[in-house]
């Protein structure tokens, strides 16, 4: 995942310490409606801009010193003086078996941990959820049924509850059954919460609607709801079509795409 305008990318962490001018602040906020790479960027600096407001004084060490041991150093740093030392120093005629026994170890932790190449379709899908912003508007006013249903849908969404958010964004549709947003979460929802073939019906209506902001990851969720539908030429069409918007999603695609014909190549053999 990469920034799509680093011009305007770079002023994120400006952003977070509110030292953008309100043209500036303006310009990157729409930014991060289109850029997946710095909306989580900004998320995941949240809690350390918080904290540095917080308690600036608790960083302070840490910027003076600047402690250089990298990180394998310390592990093998720690490994020896809670394990390998003790033995090594208790008991020399254990110094064979103990070697033995903590490769033995490493062996194991790595099969157990280590990913394998998928032996099916369905181990390559990809479905991770989509970053929502919530529209912040000034001033009070009534909101419609379906705007309130998809609020509460959304909410749950965030909390990975993602049946739950379904249902009320499905009585949300009820109430404006063309709102393409309320489609495409619904279709997502249904994805992550594992139940692809509700999922692939929502995701058909909202490229049905042609040109819309939700139709590029409209098809790479929709390809990716085939691979776990072990439909692997369906989902080589959706890839392809992401491909060829050469958007967001262009570079996962044809990763996807390389894989799917990996594993054809393998069943053919």
């Amino acid at each position: 995942m990469r920034c799509i305008n680093k011009k305007i990318g770079k002023l994120l962490f400006l952003y977070e310490f509110e030292k953008l001018s309100p043209e500036q602040k303006d310009l990157f906020e729409a930014h991060l409606l289109e850029c997946d790479y710095c909306f989580q960027q900004l998320h995941n600096l949240a809690p350390v801009v918080k904290k540095m407001r917080d308690d600036p004084y608790a960083f302070y060490p840490a910027l003076v010193t600047r402690p250089k041991t990298p990180w394998y150093k310390k592990l093998l740093s720690f490994i020896k003086s809670m394990i390998w030392q003790p033995v090594w120093a208790s008991a020399p005629l254990a110094r064979p078996a103990f070697v033995v026994a903590l490769l033995a170890l490493v062996v194991l932790i790595g099969v157990q941990f280590w990913p394998g190449s998928p032996q099916n379709y369905a181990g390559l899908a990809r479905i991770e959820p989509v970053r929502y912003i919530p529209l912040n508007t000034k001033g009070a006013y009534d909101r419609t049924n379906a705007e309130q249903l998809f609020i509460e849908g959304m909410q749950l969404y965030a909390k990975h509850q993602y049946l739950r958010a379904a249902t009320k964004l499905d009585s949300a549709r009820a109430y404006n059954p063309e709102d393409i947003g309320t489609q495409f979460y619904l279709g997502l929802n249904y994805l992550l919460a594992e139940k692809p073939d509700s999922a692939i019906i929502y995701f058909q209506k909202v490229i049905a609607n042609g040109d819309n902001p939700f139709i590029e990851k409209s098809h790479w969720y929709l390809g990716n709801a085939w691979l776990l539908r072990e439909d692997a030429k369906q989902a080589l069409e959706e890839f392809e079509k992401v491909r060829k918007i050469n958007g967001t999603y262009k570079w996962k695609a044809e990763e996807i795409l390389n894989n799917i014909n990996k594993l054809n190549k393998d069943a053919r053999k």
